[in-house]
């Protein structure tokens, strides 16, 4: 057997031995014995430091070879007990995650009557930033857009989202994309202000020079409905999604300047990020995406009072 590479590397091997070796001391084999008739009781599992570039065969010396020792049936022990620990933890997480979303599911009369605004970001001529792929962030968007107004449906928000298919606000003679950008946010913003929404959540994906940047983030207006909205919602992305345990921020952009009801904006995530740029195309994260958006608002909802107050229909 080739030890050339054995430098922090795995092994199993098996030494067939005699009592006599088990008295030797610091674990180090001097003059090893073979008998055809024993059995195997030892596996050798890890070679920490060796100097040979083969095993000799006896009655030679192997000498400067560390390595543990342990009897077989210690080693399927261990092996269930991780195991068993496994299995558990997977369980343990799993309890509480169902228990959080039913304690979530509680909430949902919080949602009744209130009106939320779903603003999927981009759209049109403008697809935000671009994945590999072409894959673009307009489309990724609207839908999680689409997948939390169905939650938030479901619990008996009025729900308005601001574009549902590939458009902006804008008109359609406006041709040029700094004029376009500037009709479409007013727009959106104009629609949730005189909806006299309870929310505003505005849907986008970040992007970053250093694809080692990673998690959902939220921004902020600066006031203290919209600041208790996003840390809410902050803190569902963080516990379901394990992020890297971001904090709201305050953001100075159009959306949140002149909205004036409780407004954030959502970066989902990263595209430039390799891992999160496949899991934000993976239906089954979009969805647990837009439960941490339903989870956030519904706890806001029901932190700011348990009257829904009467808007206009």
């Amino acid at each position: 057997m080739d030890f050339s590479t054995t430098a922090l590397t795995l092994y199993n091997f098996t030494w067939v031995h005699t009592p006599e070796y088990l008295e030797r001391q610091n674990s180090c084999v001097q003059s090893t014995q073979y008998n055809e008739s024993l059995t195997v009781v030892y596996h050798i599992f890890y070679c920490i430091t060796c100097t040979l570039t083969r095993v000799p065969q006896p009655p030679r010396e192997v000498k400067n070879i560390g390595f543990i020792v342990l009897p077989v049936q210690k080693v399927k022990i261990m092996l269930v007990a991780v195991l068993v620990m496994a299995c558990l933890w997977v369980g343990l997480r799993s309890i509480a995650n169902a228990r959080h979303q039913a304690s979530i599911s509680a909430l949902s009369w919080a949602l009744a009557g209130r009106v939320v605004v779903i603003d999927p970001g981009h759209g049109g001529v403008d697809p935000g930033v671009v994945g590999r792929n072409n894959v673009l962030e307009k489309d990724l968007v609207l839908v999680v857009g689409h997948k939390l107004a169905l939650y938030l449906r479901q619990g008996g928000a009025r729900v308005t989202m601001t574009r549902e298919g590939d458009h902006d606000l804008a008109d359609p003679e406006i041709t040029g994309l700094y004029k376009r950008k500037r009709q479409d946010l007013a727009r959106r913003v104009a629609l949730s202000n005189n909806l006299q929404a309870d929310a505003m959540v505005s849907i986008h994906i970040n992007s970053f020079p250093n694809p080692s940047q990673y998690g959902a983030q939220t921004f902020a207006k600066p006031d203290q409905a919209s600041r208790t909205l996003a840390k809410t919602i902050q803190d569902e992305l963080n516990h379901l999604l394990k992020t890297n345990h971001r904090v709201p921020l305050n953001g100075d952009y159009y959306i949140l300047r002149h909205s004036r009801v409780p407004t954030v904006i959502v970066e989902i995530g990263f595209i430039t990020n390799p891992r999160e740029y496949r899991l934000l195309q993976d239906p089954l994260y979009q969805s647990r995406v837009a439960w941490c958006l339903y989870a956030g608002i519904t706890r806001y909802l029901a932190e700011e009072g348990k009257i829904p107050p009467v808007h206009p229909k």
